[in-house]
């Protein structure tokens, strides 16, 4: 490329490779207003097979950078002032038109890339779960990407949503990368694993990520018909008296009616308190179904039915 007078070195922000490119793999250049966070310019790059070569790619990235874009160009300056792609690992260093321009590449190597997070698993996700990754600015909260992953009935276990979830990542993100760094292919990989899943940021973005768990119509319709199961069993038998509820209330206090006599410590084997103290809040549950009762009244009643976690917990 001809010397630009005002082009300006962006520091630390190079062309880096540390190993070959994946044939299909999405490489770009972001070019990012700072006064709004609009992309300006990806400068998307998919390396085909004959351009994968870890000192070929960062040339013929910076080549496509220097052909479309209107805002930055990429190589190195030569002793005549021009800038021009080379094959290298690290020569090729981007340039901005303008100074107040945010820009930052994807590159493929490992030492461009932070950690942003992680994928944690407790257990088994059901069989048409969808996970959305949405990608948002920093600054202004606008939408970048937006992932959808499905699950099925062999992608959903504890240790395997997580690896999928990764694959699904880095084969569709422009913004994210997902697994855990290897030193020795120099990969972003994709693991089987409940926590070492870390979601990956490039050097210098100037965006974040939320995750967030959405069940399919399926699923809800099913979670409806259990809701609606369980709403019937608890409504369906006649409720008790106001002046039982009452009764029962008198002296309520830290978790406890006054008339259940709970076990001081570990419970053991007797859980007879338990069943009743349970069967009392799910009676004042169909009470309040059944009567209108005053917003006071209603804040009382539910934190009795709460109370029942409190003294599950002491067994």
């Amino acid at each position: 490329m001809e010397n630009y007078t005002k082009w300006t070195e962006i520091p630390r922000m190079n062309i880096q490779s540390d190993r070959d490119a994946k044939v299909g793999e999405k490489i770009c250049a972001f070019v990012i207003n700072p006064a709004t966070d609009e992309i300006l310019e990806n400068n998307l790059f998919i390396p085909d097979s004959d351009e994968i070569n870890h000192y070929i790619w960062p040339k013929k990235f910076a080549e496509k950078i220097n052909k479309t874009s209107s805002y930055i160009c990429a190589g190195e300056m030569n002793e005549n002032g021009n800038i021009e792609p080379l094959n290298s690992q690290y020569r090729n260093k981007l340039w901005k038109s303008n100074a107040k321009l945010t820009v930052y590449p994807t590159n493929c190597c490992l030492n461009c890339w932070k950690e942003g997070g992680g994928i944690s698993s407790s257990g088994a996700i059901p069989p048409g779960m969808r996970i959305i990754l949405s990608t948002k600015s920093k600054n202004y909260n606008l939408l970048y990407e937006t992932l959808t992953f499905s699950s099925d009935s062999t992608t959903s276990t504890m240790y395997q949503w997580p690896y999928h979830l990764s694959v699904y990542i880095n084969k569709n993100s422009l913004f994210l990368r997902s697994g855990e760094k290897n030193q020795e292919t120099k990969l972003i990989t994709p693991l089987k694993s409940s926590y070492r899943n870390k979601i990956w940021l490039p050097n210098g973005s100037n965006y974040t990520y939320d995750m967030k768990y959405e069940a399919n119509d399926v699923l809800k319709s099913d979670a409806e018909k259990v809701f609606n199961n369980a709403l019937a069993t608890l409504t369906g038998v006649q409720p008790p008296s106001k002046t039982t509820v009452d009764q029962w209330l008198i002296g309520f206090s830290q978790g406890r009616f006054r008339d259940i006599s709970y076990p001081s410590t570990n419970a053991g084997s007797n859980t007879a308190p338990l069943y009743k103290h349970l069967g009392r809040t799910r009676d004042i549950a169909n009470y309040i179904y059944h009567n209108s009762v005053s917003e006071e009244d209603n804040l009382l009643y539910f934190c009795h039915r709460g109370t029942s976690f409190l003294y599950q917990s002491r067994l």
